[in-house]
């Protein structure tokens, strides 16, 4: 019998959301790591809105995320970096709108990651949007 699998077989330990225990935090630790380079990438667009290999390694990094933060029970994570993927895609194809505003776009979706990454949620539990809102029928 294999150590510290207790239990019948099939029966391995899961977290709140399906997982092994642990494996959040493993894939948390990554995602700290793609958000920074997001980050800098985000960076590189106050300097240079129209920087075109920033931009598709942007939209290829949100494409990561999009899939694995989804998988690792972090939906609204998913659903913001495909926001961000849908942008630079955007930016792609439309290389001289809104330059300018590009840099500033790219750091809203960075903290809007950031937030939706390492904010603590409670398992199947809904939290209001607005602090408080929830008493406010």
């Amino acid at each position: 019998m294999i150590q510290g699998l207790g239990g019948a077989a099939g029966d391995s330990p899961v977290d709140d959301f399906g997982l092994p225990p642990g494996i959040r935090d493993e894939y948390l630790q990554g995602a700290r790591d793609q958000l920074g380079t997001i980050a800098e990438l985000a960076e590189r667009f106050v300097a240079s809105g129209d920087d075109q290999a920033a931009i598709e390694d942007l939209r290829r990094d949100a494409h990561r995320l999009r899939g694995s933060a989804g998988s690792f029970g972090f939906p609204q994570a998913s659903v913001v970096a495909a926001e961000l993927e849908e942008a630079a895609k955007q930016w792609l194809e439309h290389p001289t709108n809104g330059v300018d505003d590009r840099g500033a776009a790219a750091r809203a979706f960075v903290r809007r990651l950031a937030a939706a990454l390492f904010t603590k949620r409670v398992a199947g539990g809904r939290q209001p949007l607005v602090p408080g809102a929830a008493q406010q029928r």
